[in-house]
């Protein structure tokens, strides 16, 4: 099957409008000073951050310069691939147009460059944003299949021209992902996205929970670029200037959520999640909490499983309990949730991550093992 998802909710809306949780160390701007880059092909430039055997190539959407996909790579290795080992970085700008029809990006250059390095080489995460995913496309027409068998590949809020059974099955994991906030809605190409993984059952479908972007109800523009980070700057619609760039101030942060999950479902191995890297702790635009777990049979206690770990019966995180062996919807009285759950009183995030006492989202605050509204206890957050 070849999928051809190109319409106007993709070709508009994916580049610059041209012209709120402190950010942590982890989190704060990558700065490209002092970072050499070096011209790979049109539109791509390379640079090397580490001795690492691994590559991350980052599509940019439409319109988006070179300064604008560097910085949001250097962004990705900050708060989450540099502790995966990535020591090569590629940053590919924008496309011309939205489509991509002009095919003006040196994709065969960086193929020739990945082919000459893949025996070094773990893994190449490639994570496209909206009309970067069409440029993309060609990267893997053109990538030789030992090149192709190391890719992982984020489609984030994008569509496809080249995509087939094919492709997908001989890459290592391909996510196609899209944005939901329970107030503002759903990013621009949710449906695109939905429809892509529905083609591809070979394919991973992840949906970034954006509550608390700060978009405005119905801003789909805006909801598209918390992809890429959990406060957008602008509630009306995209910035990809600011958006790619500027991950400083209060509750904005990168998203690496999805990269999270690739860990966890073991497509990506080693590494650390950061618990401050739009892991969703904070309550802004973070991973979605994940289906129910199937009950563990295994344990026979009523335990329950989420990120690897086993949970007592009646654990909670911020929307799910565990009862009798399945994770289900928890309710308001944070009473009916034990506590103590992890050593230090930390509590467990509906990803499976754990966060220390005293983390705050927008309404909750983690007390003893257990999410409870802020209102209800007023000591300071963290």
């Amino acid at each position: 099957m070849l999928a051809v998802v190109s319409s106007a909710c993709l070709s508009i809306g994916c580049g610059s409008s041209s012209s709120p949780i402190d950010g942590t160390g982890s989190n704060a701007l990558a700065s490209s000073s002092g970072v050499t880059w070096t011209n790979v092909g049109n539109g791509i430039h390379g640079t090397t951050v580490g001795s690492g055997p691994n590559v991350l190539i980052v599509y940019g959407g439409y319109t988006a310069t070179d300064a604008d996909s560097e910085a949001l790579s250097l962004q990705y290795v900050s708060a989450q691939m540099g502790a995966l080992g990535v020591g090569h970085v590629y940053a590919v700008r924008g496309p011309e147009d939205a489509s991509y029809s002009a095919r003006e990006i040196g994709n065969s250059s960086l193929a020739a460059q990945l082919a000459g390095m893949v025996s070094s080489i773990g893994f190449v995460a490639v994570v496209a944003h909206s009309s970067g995913a069409f440029v993309a496309d060609e990267l893997f027409t053109e990538a030789s299949a030992q090149v192709l068998s190391r890719i992982v590949y984020f489609d984030l809020d994008g569509g496809s021209w080249a995509l087939n059974d094919t492709l997908v099955g001989e890459m290592a994991g391909v996510y196609f992902c899209n944005g939901h906030d329970s107030v503002a809605g759903e990013s621009a190409n949710y449906s695109a996205i939905v429809s892509l993984h529905a083609d591809f059952p070979a394919s991973h479908y992840y949906t970034v929970n954006s509550t608390g972007s700060g978009c405005n109800v119905g801003a789909q523009w805006c909801l598209h670029d918390t992809l890429i980070t959990t406060r957008p700057h602008n509630p009306a619609t995209f910035d990809l200037d600011l958006d790619y760039v500027d991950f400083t101030g209060t509750g904005r942060h990168v998203v690496v959520a999805e990269m999270q999950q690739a860990m966890a479902d073991g497509v990506f191995s080693g590494g650390t999640p950061p618990v401050d890297a739009g892991s969703g702790v904070d309550g802004d635009a973070g991973p979605p909490p994940p289906p129910p777990p199937p009950p563990n049979d295994d344990a026979g206690d009523g335990s329950c499983q989420l990120g690897g770990q086993s949970y007592a019966s009646n654990t909670c995180t911020e929307t799910l309990q565990c009862d009798a062996g399945a994770w289900v919807s928890r309710t308001n009285d944070p009473a009916n949730c034990i506590t103590g759950v992890v050593a230090g009183a930390g509590c467990v995030t509906d990803t499976g991550s754990v966060v220390p006492q005293n983390t705050c989202t927008s309404t909750l605050q983690c007390d003893d093992g257990v999410w409870v509204s802020r209102a209800d206890d007023p000591s300071s957050c963290l």
